[in-house]
């Protein structure tokens, strides 16, 4: 048993409309880029991603080893595909919570669960770590934090199959089960990471007031996203 988060289903339907539903498919981020109409630049500069005039525009750091430049890629994509504007006028505590959301959709993306169910993990987990990492063309590390939300998911579904049955006897009808996750299920304010990140942020000196305006301003994003 498995619940897909939002965030999963969304990158499985656009992966599937785009025709990408093998890891091998997954691994030429040039075509990628093209799908997208994305121009795709590599130089020796640390990676960034914007909107030119209308042209979406990647540049990957090309110092970085090739499995980091994937996974650049996929970061930068996030804010092509998801963020607009200039982060250079942005308040500091507003671009980190844009690169925090970029980091998962990364993750998700460049290892994408419906690939994941296809795959006979090992049953060893650092085994499995390195059989994402090598499948998916990525670090050990990113895979190990892929593999991290992959395992908290079945937890939820565990869980959540748990508590169903925990019910079964009662006479009380109850709703369709709904998709338990730390990442995406919950509104972003209510995450688990979104806290400790505004714990560090808050330990920097971020007043309350502020933390405020930035959950608004997310907000109002994120329907003005929805709306569209």
């Amino acid at each position: 048993m498995y619940l897909k988060t939002p965030l999963e289903k969304t990158i499985e339907q656009e992966l599937l409309r785009l025709n990408i539903n093998t890891p091998l498919k997954l691994l030429k981020v040039e075509e990628i880029a093209v799908k997208y109409d994305i121009l795709l630049r590599y130089q020796r500069k640390p990676s960034a991603s914007g909107i030119y005039y209308g042209i979406k525009v990647i540049t990957i750091d090309s110092r970085l080893s090739y499995l980091e430049q994937r996974q650049q890629f996929f970061h930068e994509l996030s804010h092509v595909l998801q963020h607009y504007g200039d982060q250079e006028g942005l308040p500091k505590a507003f671009v980190e919570l844009q690169e925090f959301k970029a980091r998962n959709f990364a993750l998700h993306y460049a290892v994408p669960t419906f690939m994941i169910q296809k795959l006979e993990l090992p049953k060893c987990r650092d085994e499995a770590i390195s059989f994402i990492a090598n499948t998916f063309k990525v670090t050990e590390d990113f895979a190990r934090t892929r593999l991290a939300h992959y395992e908290n998911q079945i937890t939820g579904a565990l869980f959540q199959r748990e508590i169903e049955k925990h019910y079964s006897t009662s006479e009380t009808v109850r709703e369709s089960p709904r998709s338990i996750d730390l990442y995406d299920d919950l509104p972003f304010w209510e995450q688990p990471d979104f806290k400790d990140f505004i714990t560090r942020l808050k330990l920097r000196g971020l007043k309350d007031d502020e933390v405020t305006n930035i959950i608004e301003s997310m907000k109002s994003k994120e329907e003005e996203r929805m709306y569209k």
